[in-house]
């Protein structure tokens, strides 16, 4: 059954990068393997890996932040154990724009920043925003942007009812309205990409970035208990 909900807001005039990246999430992660953990990309039944997706929501959306004037990315070699070790970071700094109008996973890491101080270690943003592990943390991600495009009447959530053996079972699918699709048809995902490729050659940020986002999601990733298997 799909229930549709009237939309809170009207469509945004155009995108932002993280939620260009889902609508069209195809340009942005490969195809999904057949042990790969995946998300269904927006107006295609074709699975796609999350893990790839996900990163390049965070990319975007950070990327963007700053060509926005939102806030300023550099790399900064901050001192550990004492001052005697230097150790590669993306610091993030709050900018003079004021705080962006569209995009969830835009306005909440800004607002995450502007938590933690004027300037604040990338990695930590992201941590503070995910606030605490999570089984599925790149789903999740994921599921903040779209979340964002469904406030704007530009996804619908179909909720679809089955039985598995003696269990009744419950999943949601989430589809482009025509609206939807009228803005993922307007929205060039190239323009993304070359924001997302800009930074790869701006020395050791762009590396330093793709690692700080990976690296801030594996950290807010449940870890299985195996400390009783075997006993």
């Amino acid at each position: 059954m799909a229930y549709r909900a009237p939309p809170l807001f009207p469509p945004p005039a155009m995108p932002t990068p993280s939620e260009v990246v889902v609508l069209h999430g195809a340009r942005f992660a490969p195809p999904a393997g057949r042990f790969t953990a995946s998300t269904p990309a927006l107006g295609s039944d074709a699975p796609i890996a999350v893990v790839p997706l996900a990163e390049a929501v965070l990319r975007a959306a950070l990327l963007g932040l700053e060509r926005g004037g939102h806030l300023r990315l550099e790399h900064a070699r901050p001192k550990t154990l004492f001052g005697l070790v230097k150790r590669h970071a993306v610091m993030a700094t709050v900018g003079d724009a004021d705080g962006p109008s569209e995009g969830h996973v835009e306005r909440a890491l800004l607002q995450s920043l502007r938590a933690l101080g004027p300037t604040a270690e990338v990695n930590r943003v992201l941590t503070d925003w995910l606030a605490h592990d999570r089984d599925a943390p790149h789903n999740d991600v994921v599921r903040e942007v779209i979340e964002g495009l469904r406030e704007h009447g530009l996804v619908d959530a179909i909720v679809e009812e089955g039985r598995v053996l003696l269990f009744k079972t419950t999943t949601t699918r989430y589809v482009l309205t025509d609206a939807g699709r009228a803005t993922a048809d307007a929205a060039d995902p190239a323009e993304v990409q070359a924001l997302l490729d800009a930074a790869d050659v701006r020395g050791e940020l762009g590396a330093r970035l793709t690692a700080e986002v990976r690296q801030a999601l594996v950290a807010r990733t449940r870890q299985q208990d195996t400390a009783d298997i075997g006993d």
